[in-house]
């Protein structure tokens, strides 16, 4: 959603191929649909429940073939832009070289306060395998500093909620349980709304 809304800002036309029915589906659903409301003002357009199934080099870029819930469609484009997620970026620290253990994704194992299992080594952010959110690494910072020159309090078990940010036109963000997520753990909630229209 980042790189479409970045794209779009630069000029580009730019279209969402997604298996999903709905974009930004950790976000509330009004907030999600307000999104993808902003994106398609900005010229971006959506291929949900689609599956891109052919790609083909041409002179001019490429052409996609998608099945899509109204049947094959096919789109000349400049471009394919293919977001498949991400993972540790842990290749060039040669980890074969030292006794540290990874995950089945790459990830640095490590314990509640981000040590590995070679002797003052610590892994924070992206590498160790938790959310990967900015905010995230920074807290990795405070667990490691706490117990390094602190009170050897603070653990990824009571890591405080923490914010996710969407970098879109405009950026949103999130802090806790969404609706779906308190009802389906029985948490009591009250909910209160104001369009960002009306913040002066």
């Amino acid at each position: 959603m980042e790189f479409a809304s970045m794209y779009a800002q630069f000029g580009s036309h730019v279209t969402i191929i997604d298996k999903s029915s709905k974009i930004l589906g950790h976000f509330e659903p009004e907030i999600a649909e307000q999104a993808k409301n902003d994106l398609e003002e900005d010229g971006v357009s959506f291929l949900l429940e689609s599956n891109l199934t052919g790609v083909n080099d041409t002179l001019n870029g490429v052409t996609l073939t998608i099945s899509t819930p109204k049947g094959i469609k096919n789109i000349q484009a400049d471009g394919l832009l293919v977001a498949t997620g991400r993972k540790a970026n842990v290749t060039d620290l040669h980890l074969e070289r030292t006794s540290i253990k990874t995950g089945s994704h790459g990830e640095i194992l490590v314990n509640d306060i981000l040590e590995t299992d070679a002797k003052d080594v610590y892994a924070l952010g992206d590498v160790n395998g938790g959310p990967q959110f900015t905010y995230i690494s920074l807290d990795d910072w405070r667990i490691m500093a706490n117990h390094l020159y602190g009170d050897k309090t603070r653990s990824r078990l009571n890591r405080p909620v923490f914010a996710n940010t969407v970098f879109l036109n405009p950026a949103i963000s999130s802090v806790g349980k969404t609706e779906a997520q308190l009802n389906e753990a029985g948490i009591d909630y009250k909910v209160l709304k104001m369009p960002a229209a009306s913040v002066p």
